[in-house]
């Protein structure tokens, strides 16, 4: 309703206020990396676990962004910083359930 700036500081603050906590488990959403500044809000109380999912996969209703620019764009320019800014890469496995075991693998 207010734009994509509006929406991105809503979500750094939203970013700062849950990556001070710590035990939690935070599912951001692809546009977090459009902010550098967030990277160490969310990085500062854990591990930043990158799923890395088929692009077809991926669905793009209820997404302005997705729907104008397209899935495959947003990825293709944000990519980088997925890979750059995460400790742990996953590729999935096809369920949610194998890649939650895997995680927990990956970080034992």
């Amino acid at each position: 309703e207010d734009g994509e700036d509006a929406f991105r500081a809503i979500e750094t603050g939203v970013a700062r206020e849950y990556g001070a906590r710590s035990g939690l488990v935070i599912s951001c959403g692809g546009g977090i990396v459009t902010r550098d500044e967030n990277r160490p809000l969310i990085a500062q109380n854990g591990v930043l676990v990158f799923l890395d999912r088929p692009i077809d996969g991926l669905s793009s209703a209820g997404r302005p962004l997705s729907q104008a620019a397209g899935t495959a764009r947003l990825a293709e320019e944000r990519m980088w910083r997925y890979r750059t800014w995460a400790d742990i890469s996953l590729s999935c496995t096809g369920s949610a359930a194998g890649d939650a075991k895997a995680i927990v693998e990956l970080l034992a």
